[in-house]
């Protein structure tokens, strides 16, 4: 019976958890540019839909251009990693959207109205406004 009420508070955590892996990879390919890397790679793994704290409670990861790639090479933009919330119990998805390179911020669906995403840019390492980033905007 309390569960339902727990829910949201549950989903908020989930999310946070999601979203500090998302930004990390932001920083893995961040430091590899930092570092002059020909091609900064992030570490991937293919299993990581266990990220809620329920099973049903799912995000799935996809991602643009080659997995662990930074820098997609078929636009060479930077790569996006793609996650997307499932739940069967809801009506609506939603998916964040985040382009590894520059850390811009880009969402699909009706995102919860307590999730701050803030769409834009997020680039821990990087400024927004280096000259290093302008190739992938």
């Amino acid at each position: 019976m309390l569960i339902p009420k727990f829910a949201p508070a549950l989903e908020y955590f989930e999310l946070l958890i999601a979203e500090k892996y998302l930004f990390k990879k932001v920083n893995e390919c961040q430091m590899g540019l930092i570092n002059n890397d020909v091609s900064p790679q992030y570490k991937f793994k293919s299993n990581v839909t266990g990220l809620g704290i329920f099973k049903n409670n799912k995000f799935t990861f996809s991602y643009t251009g080659n997995s662990g790639e930074c820098i997609n090479s078929m636009n060479s933009e930077g790569n996006k990693i793609k996650l997307t919330r499932t739940n069967p119990n809801q009506s609506s998805n939603y998916s964040l959207i985040i382009n590894l390179i520059t850390g811009e911020k880009i969402s699909e669906g009706q995102i919860p109205e307590w999730l701050d995403w803030w769409e834009g840019f997020h680039s821990p390492l990087i400024p927004k406004n280096d000259s290093s980033l302008n190739d992938f905007y």
